[in-house]
């Protein structure tokens, strides 16, 4: 005779197969037990699987956008982008200076990327650093040729992206 797993505290997964304790499933109300029947480490495995997919990098680009665009996920950028400025004081006012040149005239933002030539819109990249004697020494970058700059997304992603 099988005993009931919740008085065990263990679940076996139909995923993988091992018993692990019930904590290892994450909740769901129409389940055996209130738990998934699958483990977290393999929905995990699944969901970066998932999440390479065409289809799974467009789910997660609507899901994204659709947060964005919420007044949560405005609030969330707003306390993200103040924090930020909070930790980061030296690249706030740099960032303030070059607007404020662009505004008054003593800077151009160009419509094309320095660095690939993409025309449209540019960022301003402190190539030399935030110290105040280079706030305005700036290249214009295109997105992705900014983060590339700043080391955030490295050149094989670049390239599998194209």
């Amino acid at each position: 005779m099988k005993m009931c797993e919740s008085t065990i505290g263990f679940r076996e997964c139909t995923k993988c197969g091992l018993t692990k304790p019930l904590e290892s499933f994450g909740k769901h109300a129409g389940g055996k037990f209130g738990r998934r029947s699958i483990c977290r480490d393999c929905v995990s495995i699944h969901t970066r699987k998932y999440l390479q997919t065409e289809r799974g990098k467009e789910v997660f680009r609507r899901s994204r956008d659709k947060f964005c665009r919420s007044e949560k996920g405005r609030a969330w950028r707003r306390a993200k982008a103040q924090r930020h400025r909070v930790q980061n004081p030296g690249k706030a006012k740099a960032r303030s200076v070059v607007s404020q040149a662009i505004e008054s005239g003593r800077l151009q933002r160009p419509n094309a990327c320095e660095k690939c030539g993409a025309i449209g819109m540019v960022e301003a990249h402190h190539f030399l650093g935030y110290a105040e004697e280079h706030w305005l020494d700036v290249k214009w970058l295109c997105k992705s040729c900014h983060l590339r700059e700043d080391g955030q997304i490295s050149e094989s992603h670049f390239s599998e992206s194209i």
